[in-house]
């Protein structure tokens, strides 16, 4: 039993991952990312939902390229984060083309809102989450920054983490504060979670 604090657990097994990303090949990453990608698109979740919001992944990232531009093309609403370091919140904004976006807060590509509108979530939105890693309840390693975890807790509708088979571990040191997601997405499979118990058995009755 590890005698770190949850936060220092969290920082070492962040430089675990971090580690882990770096070692994957451009061609590993390539197959890796299409695969998560291609289930994902695939799901039930996905072809259920309205609004997507998701994150402009940076190159060491699970790519989600080809999940912005799908829903584009299949005339879903597509909404990305605007991050307000002194506060740790975010809000959503919908894009329309990659010019909607500008470098924001850490390098992050993020929309611009002076020309695009905020987005507010229903139930039918779908929130893409990112982590270095998910364990099998749900519960993700984060950046540190707790962005994602105030804002899944006001979220309506459901929320997925996309990671890689070597990023799914069997438990995460989490706390109160931690947010666990719906679902998450690894390259031929989908673990399913959450308390609505009615939407888990309507998706594996699909």
């Amino acid at each position: 039993m590890s005698t770190l604090s949850p936060e220092a657990e969290k920082k070492e097994l962040r430089r675990t991952f971090r580690r882990l990303r770096k070692e994957m090949s451009a061609e590993e990453k390539a197959l890796s990312d299409a695969a998560i990608a291609e289930t994902f698109l695939n799901s039930p979740f996905y072809s259920r939902a309205q609004t997507l919001f998701v994150y402009s992944s940076l190159p060491h990232e699970i790519d989600t390229n080809r999940i912005i531009h799908c829903a584009w093309e299949q005339g879903k609403a597509v909404a990305a984060p605007f991050c307000d370091p002194e506060t740790h919140t975010m809000r959503f904004y919908r894009i329309l083309s990659a010019d909607d976006l500008r470098a924001g807060a850490y390098g992050i590509l993020e929309p611009d809102p002076a020309r695009c509108k905020p987005v507010d979530p229903d139930a039918d939105s779908l929130c893409l989450v990112p982590g270095f890693a998910f364990d099998e309840n749900g519960f993700r390693l984060g950046y540190g920054g707790g962005y994602y975890d105030r804002f899944l807790a006001g979220f309506p509708g459901i929320s997925v983490g996309l990671c890689r088979e070597n990023g799914l571990v069997p438990k995460l040191p989490a706390d109160a504060f931690d947010k666990n997601v719906d679902a998450v997405v690894l390259e031929n499979r989908i673990l399913i979670f959450g308390k609505d118990t009615s939407w888990k058995e309507n998706f594996e009755n699909e």
